[in-house]
């Protein structure tokens, strides 16, 4: 729908070029609602994926820190090394 047809038509209440500016509007609206249900969706999906990042890096310090008291602390009393 053009803006010449609805300058042409008036401004109608009923009929096919009312019938045609109601579905435009109705499908430019779903249109940007998806749109932005989709960055959203993209936005979780982003910060998930952060999170999880996060989350493996502390298990992998744990970890390594279980490993390095375990070598370092032999019964009860710490040695160096280094």
């Amino acid at each position: 729908m053009t803006p010449i047809m609805l300058e042409a038509g008036g401004k109608p209440k009923s009929g096919p070029v009312c019938d045609a500016k109601r579905i435009s509007h109705a499908n430019y609206k779903l249109a940007i609602k998806h749109k932005r249900q989709d960055n959203q969706e993209m936005f979780t999906n982003d910060l998930h994926e952060a999170l999880m990042a996060i989350r493996q890096c502390i298990i992998l310090e744990n970890l390594a820190c279980k490993v390095w008291s375990s070598e370092t602390c032999k019964s009860g009393r710490r040695t160096n090394k280094f």
